[in-house]
């Protein structure tokens, strides 16, 4: 028998009835970067109640989901009374169209048809069309500078693919392009290259690079792929683009669909399935993760989500078709009894924008909280859990444009960690997770503000984080002592003229146990600038 649970043949057969149960035919979208800046500003306008959230949790996105929202927020302002005072009417204005010019071919699409129409010319930033194929790309150079006290130290930049800055100069260079054809193929290809002072070499490789093929409302992916499964803005418990991309597939539902008959009043969902396989170099070479995420959202306000991940299989271990299907039922455990390491997460989000206006807080609010366990015995039932929580308010004290969130985590000292593939929740020695890692806190904050600066954009953030590994008292691995990192950031974005964005950073670490190492401490100074061109 291929299943040896009942309950796993009956959560193969919900699966499968999510993914087929589209009603309605869809093109082929293409995928954003999973930290894409229009994902965030979906993200406000779901705060705001403009339009719903189903599919943040679920990313990448892609442009024609981004265009839906768009459209849907566009609408709501045309048929409600939103009770915004004209400096925030304004911002969102500003928001929208900013969003409506990047992505005027798909929303030409859904019929919004004056979106984006500043004039009849093609604008830098849309795609070029030339019948039903369409192709876009824009250059992405990045340019450190670091001093730091441990000249031999690097430092990672969180949910960034895996870059690590070492003492000096470090630069990094994209070209991130996408095509797609008719309503049926879409690609995405991201060569990139990465050096530093420090080394004679400079890396080329892929960032990243897919191909899909799409049917109904069903889409194929694979590829070397990033995926964020979760609420988290700084960082998320079970998958985030922190590691370097990996080489997976991925079928999905491409957008949020009703069950049939009176089934239809549950509400949206959406389902995603996952493979990937792991790097050689591991205690178990070349493993596999896969998973699955559902999404179901009742209401506008409401968005819960249910994640699974396995990881399984490689050299000396069973990996065949029927072990990766075992491998996706929860209710085989994870103890000693179970040579898989299962990760199971649930969440929601929350948006209660008129509960902000009442209060006077803000234009919109949302809330999200998250947890995951493993290691388990039977039916799912976790023996520890990691957890993260937060919000998000846009507007704060009706002061237009201003943003604040915060976002606290948790992780267990077991976490990502298992008696077989001892290597962990890890690709090429990075959280797959949470960056924090095990037995550890984070504690983050961001404020941002938009300015309208001689008719050009700009937009302040300050951002602080304090990180704390160890928090248990336990010994670590390796011997390593207990760290603490306080990170402050100041950034700016300038919109320098429709084809080129300039962005600013300067970041501080201070850091106790500096890598571990008891009594060493580092104080790290990070500048980078940031120039996006668009074609």
């Amino acid at each position: 028998m291929i299943f040896r649970h009942p309950c796993a043949f009956i959560r193969w057969s919900f699966l499968l009835g999510l993914l087929l149960f589209g009603a309605e035919a869809s093109a082929a979208p293409v995928d954003l970067s999973v930290r894409d800046w229009s994902i965030e500003a979906v993200e406000r306008l779901a705060a705001r109640g403009l339009c719903e959230g189903l599919g943040l949790g679920l990313r990448p996105a892609t442009r024609d989901w981004v265009a839906r929202r768009v459209a849907e927020a566009i609408q709501t302002i045309e048929e409600k009374d939103l009770n915004l005072s004209s400096e925030m009417a304004y911002q969102i204005e500003e928001d929208l169209l900013r969003l409506s010019e990047t992505f005027a071919p798909e929303l030409r699409a859904l019929g919004v048809a004056e979106a984006g129409e500043r004039g009849e010319a093609r604008r830098p930033g849309q795609p070029f069309q030339w019948k039903e194929a369409m192709f876009g790309t824009m250059l992405v150079g990045e340019k450190f500078l670091t001093s730091f006290d441990r000249q031999n130290s690097t430092s990672l930049i969180e949910n960034s693919q895996g870059l690590r800055l070492k003492d000096g100069f470090n630069g990094r260079g994209t070209l991130p392009s996408w095509l797609s054809l008719g309503d049926w193929f879409a690609a995405t290809f991201n060569p990139g290259l990465r050096g530093s002072e420090e080394d004679s070499d400079i890396d080329l490789d892929l960032e990243e690079a897919s191909a899909k093929l799409a049917y109904w409302n069903l889409e194929l992916k694979g590829g070397l792929l990033n995926f964020w499964w979760g609420p988290g803005y700084h960082g998320d418990l079970l998958l985030t683009n922190n590691p370097r991309p990996l080489r997976a597939f991925s079928l999905r539902t491409l957008r949020g669909f009703r069950l049939p008959w009176k089934l239809e009043k549950l509400g949206k969902w959406e389902a995603q399935l996952i493979g990937a396989r792991l790097e050689e170099k591991r205690t178990v070479k070349e493993s596999f993760l896969t998973g699955t995420r559902f999404e179901w959202s009742p209401t506008r306000r409401l968005v819960v989500g249910a994640s699974h991940l396995a990881l399984f299989g490689g050299e000396g271990e069973e990996e065949g078709f029927i072990d990766f299907l075992n491998a996706l039922d929860p209710t085989e455990g994870g103890a000693t009894e179970e040579r898989a390491n299962h990760l199971f997460g649930a969440d929601l989000r929350i948006f209660l924008a008129e509960l902000a206006r009442w209060i006077k807080v803000g234009s919109g609010l949302e809330l999200y909280g998250e947890f995951f366990g493993e290691d388990t015995k039977g039916i799912y039932i976790p023996e520890f859990v990691s957890y993260l929580g937060g919000f998000l308010i846009t507007d704060l004290f009706s002061w237009p444009g201003l943003d604040f969130r915060f976002e606290g985590v948790r992780v267990h000292k077991n976490a990502y960690e298992h008696f077989v593939h001892t290597s962990g929740h890890r690709f090429k020695n990075e959280f797959l997770g949470h960056h924090a890692g095990p037995d550890s806190d984070d504690f983050f904050f961001r404020l941002s503000q938009v300015f309208d600066v001689l008719g050009k954009r700009v937009v302040a953030g300050f951002q602080f984080d304090r990180e704390r590994r160890g928090i248990s008292g336990e010994a670590l691995q390796f011997g390593q002592s207990a760290l603490a990192k306080n990170e402050v950031q100041v950034d700016f974005l300038y919109e320098f003229s429709d084809k080129v964005d300039l962005i600013f950073a300067y970041q501080f670490e201070d850091v106790n146990n500096f890598r571990g190492s008891t009594g060493i401490d580092s104080h790290n100074h990070i500048f980078s600038l940031k120039t996006v061109f668009r074609f």
